[in-house]
């Protein structure tokens, strides 16, 4: 009696270890935006593993460092996956990328309603190529290759955008040593028109550098012509004008920006926006007061002299 149900036992557990389901591996689109890893771990090697496939933020987006609005995963294949938190979908862009080597990766993105933009280098070569993807909402059209463009230097950071529907630029930053410290300096930048399938590059010839300590916060160019760039706020350091600059010639020259209206108790950190409506420019400033942070908004129609907006 003993021996027959011992024998019942293990017939039991043997189907049963049979028909145990393997562990999920979704595809890009199951994945949404809780979905932070490929593999359900069953031992101390695959927990390993799934810390080294989750997804990371991508850093800056539409122009600003601290804003991300979608993440990357690179799969021990060498597929880069990226998923979009707003649209909760995910892309799939099939390139050899070295999972030891993503670490030495930089990239940018740009999102518009319906499509978005994706740029990334490796900056561990020297000369390294920029790949560029574009993408669209609803998978309604398939991810389309956007022209490579061969660096002229290691791009430390790149930042993207679009400047209407069709048509946007590319920033790439090198890094420069200056005796005890470091500098990030605009060394390329690119533009593609619509209904164009190639970069046309700028000459640069008064390019802004500004400290690797407060390396570039916000880029965006509002137009062909009109642009800014501005770096981040670092310790005490509020010198406002000194890290923010002005481009009125489509990129080849920079200037510090006019001074803003001072208010009293008011320090400014960080440029949070910049943008045209009907002819006048708006630029937006977080500040640090006595009571907390605040956000202000100035007006110009000449990019020089700028008034406090009273409409905030």
């Amino acid at each position: 009696m003993k021996k027959t149900l011992a024998l019942a036992l293990s017939l039991f557990l043997a189907i049963s270890t049979a028909c145990k389901p393997a562990p999920i591996q979704p595809t890009p689109d199951t994945l949404d935006s809780k979905q932070t890893t490929l593999l359900i771990p069953d031992n101390e090697e695959q927990a390993t593993r799934q810390n080294q496939l989750e997804f990371i933020p991508i850093y800056p987006c539409n122009g600003d460092f601290y804003q991300s609005e979608a993440r990357y995963l690179i799969t021990d294949n060498g597929t880069l996956m990226i998923s979009v938190d707003a649209w909760n979908e995910s892309f799939e862009i099939f390139q050899s990328i070295s999972l030891k080597d993503s670490q030495h990766y930089t990239f940018s993105l740009a999102l518009q309603e319906s499509s978005g933009w994706l740029f990334f280098a490796n900056c561990a070569e020297e000369h390294p190529i920029i790949h560029g993807f574009q993408f669209f909402k609803g998978h309604a059209k398939p991810l389309v290759a956007l022209p490579t463009i061969q660096s002229e230097t290691v791009p430390y950071m790149l930042f993207c955008g679009f400047t209407n529907e069709h048509s946007g630029y590319l920033f790439s930053f090198r890094e420069e040593v200056r005796f005890a410290s470091g500098a990030l300096k605009l060394s390329e930048l690119y533009f593609m028109q619509k209904c164009e399938d190639i970069w046309s590059s700028v000459l640069i010839q008064k390019a802004p550098q500004i400290p690797l300590k407060e390396s570039p916060k916000f880029v965006k160019m509002i137009n062909q012509n009109i642009g800014l760039i501005s770096g981040r706020y670092y310790a005490d350091d509020y010198s406002f004008c000194t890290r923010t600059l002005l481009t009125k010639d489509g990129g080849e020259n920079w200037d510090q920006i006019a001074e803003l209206p001072k208010m009293d108790h008011y320090w400014p950190e960080d440029v949070t926006d910049f943008r045209e409506e009907n002819g006048i420019y708006i630029l937006t400033v977080s500040y640090h007061t006595d009571h907390g942070y605040k956000t202000l908004e100035y007006y110009s129609d000449n990019l020089q002299d700028w008034a406090l907006s009273t409409h905030q």
